[in-house]
């Protein structure tokens, strides 16, 4: 869920509190290649195990290990250097940075 949205929001430079219908069409373009580039490594790394996460074959995931925004909140950012922001969005966090993310 908002780990995979939060990658992908970072990946796309899209603010993760932006208004859907503010985007523009390259916008979306590359917000949708952004998802399937993240859902492809989240997949080929296993998923994300920060508590007891298992997957079919009983191993933890490693996903975790490539995030670059998710849970990084006040590191700098992979890109930038600029510290990394946690906000709340309908109760649940979103991680982004606020120079490279518009």
């Amino acid at each position: 869920g908002n780990i995979y949205a939060d990658e992908a929001l970072f990946r796309a430079q899209i603010r993760p509190d932006r208004i859907s219908t503010t985007l523009t069409h390259d916008e979306v373009k590359q917000l949708c290649q952004a998802i399937k580039k993240v859902l492809r490594q989240g997949i080929k790394y296993r998923g994300t195990t920060f508590r007891d996460y298992r997957d079919g074959q009983n191993r933890s995931g490693e996903f975790q290990k490539h995030l670059q925004v998710y849970g990084k909140e006040g590191l700098p950012c992979p890109n930038c250097g600029k510290m990394l922001t946690r906000i709340k969005i309908g109760g649940r966090s979103s991680h982004f940075c606020g120079h490279c993310q518009k």
